[in-house]
């Protein structure tokens, strides 16, 4: 290989050399714009949902005809049951309480109990205002209490037949065995007598 060969080798060497160097100096001074930054993007579903609701009213009309009410106000008491019968009316003493303010209710039932044969009848006003009639009956004495309640007309269960103690004060209880304590209202009407009761001292 000759000089001038060698030296042409070493300038095109040099110069392709120069060239590169060149080009990398022109990359330096105008750099390419790197590409703008893209914000990340967030897909974004989104689902309208439609509900459809259908109300049903269901109306229903009734007419109702009642009859006009009416209320009976009834008092009733429980009846004591007892299998021990009664004692003879004659034995029976018996005191008649005139409880309400009204006179003349004392002879009627007075009267009616001498004619059925109680012993002795006695009548005396109370100084207690009574709502009711009432039958009172020492212990001992609920079946001739009965048997008195009946025979004035009532139906036991209609009207209160109650032990003495419950009964108001009354002076001059004495011996009696039943105590009837006239209420106001009319007294029932009393059944007939069916027997001819023994004689009495008035």
């Amino acid at each position: 290989m000759s000089k001038t060969t060698a030296l042409n080798i070493i300038l095109g060497v040099l110069a392709a050399g120069l060239v590169v160097i060149l080009g990398l100096l022109q990359l330096i001074d105008d750099p390419v714009a790197a590409p703008a930054p893209v914000a990340p993007t967030t897909a974004v579903e989104t689902t309208t949902s439609t509900t459809s609701t259908t109300s049903t009213t269901s109306t229903t009309s009734t007419t109702s005809t009642l009859p006009p009410e009416t209320t009976t106000t009834s008092s009733t008491f429980p009846v004591p049951t007892t299998l021990v019968p009664p004692g003879e009316r004659e034995f029976t003493e018996v005191l008649v309480v005139n409880g309400t303010s009204a006179g003349e209710r004392l002879p009627p039932v007075v009267e009616r109990l001498r004619e059925l044969g109680y012993g002795e009848v006695r009548g005396v006003v109370g100084a207690v205002q009574a709502v009711q009639t009432s039958v009172y009956f020492v212990e001992g004495a609920l079946p001739l209490a009965q048997r008195l309640a009946t025979d004035l007309g009532f139906v036991l269960g209609e009207v209160a037949v109650e032990p003495i103690a419950d009964a108001p004060p009354v002076a001059g209880v004495g011996a009696a065995f039943v105590m009837v304590y006239l209420g106001p209202g009319e007294l029932p009407e009393p059944p007939p007598v069916t027997e001819v009761p023994p004689a009495t001292n008035a």
